[in-house]
């Protein structure tokens, strides 16, 4: 069954059918995808599944004929896998990698023939998934969205934003810093970073896949205003025309905002989302994670600011 794909409001909706690539040699999905030349890197969120056994993710593949080799990393029913091919017309192999509840951020990076896997609950902190793989693929590649439902009988659909690539030739917009992380409906905020443009044409801001007001726009500093309607969630630069995305902050909309100069964020890996606010001189703040004890890796929800 042909497959479809379709670009609104910052999200991508793919369908596709086909067997996928679990131990296939020759593979069948339905691939929304750009040329990469050289090393990059590609993130997206995947937000929704339909389908009992969908195949949804990020492949990178050196052709488009269905043996080409190839590294996906994709979820699956609740559980993040990869597979590769590393000579062409061999069958696959797999791997699994851990659960994956959704929505999550999932990156796959090349360097060379060296290929690196991640996820990340926020977009903002990052886990390494297994090891890097070495797959042997020509300098100039395929890189983007596939989804497959394992049948040729029926489609599966899945939904993607934060979807991002970046390479030497073709950086991302990178958000650096914003002047608050938390904010009312009608507050302003800063948005400070790289690659945004000299003006914003068809560009956006999206607050959880919203689109928000601008009120100014040069290539490192954006100003905009939290409009009604706003809700909590992921904070991102859109840019025209590829509606390329830049790396997350999440952004919290509270009716009691944290004062000027504090902003707040997780810290390693959290599970749940915190939050802080502030009123009548008190900060509330609420936070998930392992925190610091006996840990390499710390875990907690962090209102702070810079000390020099």
């Amino acid at each position: 069954m042909a497959g479809s794909a379709n670009y609104a409001n910052g999200t991508f909706t793919v369908a596709g059918a086909g067997q996928g690539t679990f131990f296939t040699s020759s593979d069948g999905f339905h691939f929304v995808y750009q040329s990469l030349t050289g090393d990059g890197t590609m993130v997206a969120r995947v937000v929704s599944l339909q389908g009992s056994a969908t195949q949804a993710g990020i492949m990178i593949r050196e052709t488009l004929n269905p043996g080409a080799n190839h590294v996906y990393l994709f979820d699956y029913s609740s559980m993040v896998y990869m597979t590769e091919r590393t000579s062409t017309g061999a069958s696959s192999s797999y791997q699994s990698l851990g659960s994956g509840a959704l929505p999550y951020w999932i990156k796959l990076a090349r360097s060379g023939n060296v290929f690196t896997m991640y996820s990340s609950a926020d977009g903002v902190n990052w886990l390494q998934l297994g090891t890097s793989q070495t797959v042997s693929m020509a300098q100039n590649v395929y890189v983007g969205l596939a989804v497959s439902s394992r049948t040729t009988s029926s489609l599966a659909s899945a939904t993607f934003d934060s979807v991002s690539l970046s390479s030497a030739a073709a950086p991302a917009p990178i958000i650096t810093a914003v002047s608050a992380t938390t904010g009312s409906i009608g507050s302003q905020v800063v948005i400070t970073g790289t690659g945004f443009g000299g003006s914003q044409g068809g560009s956006a801001v999206l607050l959880n896949g919203a689109a928000v007001t601008v009120n100014t726009w040069s290539g490192t500093s954006i100003s905009i205003t939290i409009p009604a309607g706003a809700t909590t969630g992921p904070l991102l630069v859109s840019i025209a025309p590829s509606m390329n995305d830049s790396n997350a902050v999440r952004f919290t909309v509270t009716a009691q905002p944290l004062p000027i100069s504090w902003l707040d964020q997780d810290v390693g890996s959290v599970g749940l989302a915190g939050s802080a606010n502030y009123a009548n001189g008190k900060f509330t703040v609420a936070g998930a994670g392992q925190g610091t004890f006996f840990t390499s890796s710390d875990g907690f929800h962090f209102v702070y600011q810079s000390l020099t």
